[in-house]
C-alpha cells in the first residue's frame, strides 16, 4: 500500500467513525443534550478566552504603550490561575 492510499484508507475510516458518532449523538437524546450544553460551554469559556488573548497580543505587536508594567503584564492563563485562587480564598474564609 502507498503512503497515498494509506492516507485515504485513514481520512474515510476517520469521517465513517465521526458520521456514526454523529449519528449516535442526534439520535439519542440524552447524548444531543450533552452535546448541546459542552458547545455552549466551548462557545460561552474558549472562544471569549481566545478572542481576548488575541486582542492582548494585537495590542503588544501594534507598538502602543502597555497599560501594566513589563512586570506585571500576565498571560491569560496566569490571570484567570490568580482569579480563580482568589475565589477559592474567598470562598473558605466564609
Amino acid at each position: 500500500m502507498t503512503d497515498t492510499n494509506a492516507r485515504i484508507a485513514a481520512n474515510v475510516l476517520l469521517a465513517s467513525a465521526g458520521v456514526a458518532a454523529a449519528y449516535i449523538v442526534v439520535t439519542r437524546p440524552p447524548l444531543r443534550r450533552l452535546a448541546f450544553r459542552m458547545a455552549r460551554l466551548w462557545l460561552g469559556v474558549c472562544v471569549p478566552a481566545y478572542l481576548a488573548d488575541q486582542a492582548r497580543q494585537a495590542w503588544l505587536e501594534s507598538g502602543r504603550s502597555r497599560i501594566l508594567p513589563q512586570s506585571q503584564n500576565l498571560g491569560l492563563r496566569t490571570w484567570f490561575a490568580r482569579m480563580r485562587m482568589r475565589d477559592d480564598l474567598i470562598i473558605s474564609e466564609e
